[in-house]
């Protein structure tokens, strides 16, 4: 058999439609089709063209940085690169103890 030629079987023989489907097909074709998607297509594609051209692909970065960012131009050519703390930025407390160098602990072994 070539792949263009439909296979031998039984509904393929007969010509005539199986009982009741010519009423069911008139019916059908009778009532009013919804073609909602004929509104819907081109709503969906406006939108999206919408979509594209309001929203900035590459929003640009704030004039005046947060305090716990800082740029660095070196690092990033192209692109604005910043480092950010961890935290936020707070003044370091005051430190508890003061100790003198005197004082202070001695490593007295050394091993390479």
């Amino acid at each position: 058999m070539a792949d263009d030629e439909l296979p031998d079987v039984p509904a393929l023989r007969v010509l005539e439609p199986p009982p009741g489907g010519l009423e069911t097909l008139r019916e059908r074709l009778a009532t009013p089709r919804r073609r909602w998607w004929l509104v819907a297509l081109p709503v969906a594609a406006a939108a999206a063209i919408a979509l594209l051209v309001l929203v900035p692909r590459h929003p640009e970065p704030p004039e005046s940085a947060p305090p716990t960012a800082l740029r660095d131009p070196a690092v990033g050519r192209d692109v604005p690169f910043y480092w950010v703390a961890s935290t936020p930025g707070r003044t370091p407390p005051p430190p508890s103890r003061v100790v003198s160098i005197e004082n202070a602990p001695v490593v007295s072994t050394y091993t390479p």
